[in-house]
Parts: C-alpha cells; structure tokens; sequence
C-alpha cells in the first residue's frame, strides 16, 4: 500500500502536474485554456503531463473538434 501511494504522489507531485489539476478542477478542459494561465508552462510541458495523467487514467482525452483535431481533458 506504501508503495502505491509514493507512485501517486510521484506522478502528481511536480508543479506542472498540480497546476493541471487546480486547472480541470477549476473548469478549464482545453490546452488553449491552461496556455492562457499566469503559470507560464510551455506546450510541450503541458503536453506532457497530460500524456502522463492520460497513461495513469487519471484523466480522459475527449475529441471536441475534427477539422483540426483538438481535444478536451
């Protein structure tokens, strides 16, 4: 059980991570959405940790637009 609680807190445990949280949490679902924050977090960053919660299931990638492809959170 030890083990599987220091996992979580290693995946959610850097700052990007958490201010994508605050951000879901706070209503914002769209890569635009967390760009437009005061944190100052690049694209690939962002993209990253999204990825990441996405392997993790910790959340879910919803197409919203096709033409281009764009996605929710």
């Amino acid at each position: 059980m030890a083990m599987a609680n220091r996992d979580g807190l290693e995946l959610v445990g850097d700052r990007s991570t958490l201010v994508i949280l605050r951000n879901l949490v706070n209503g914002k679902a769209k890569i635009a959405d967390f760009l437009a924050g005061p944190e100052k977090i690049t694209t690939n960053i962002w993209a990253s940790r999204l990825s990441q919660m996405e392997d993790n299931a910790l959340v879910i990638k919803q197409p919203y637009q096709s033409n281009p492809p764009r996605h929710s959170y």
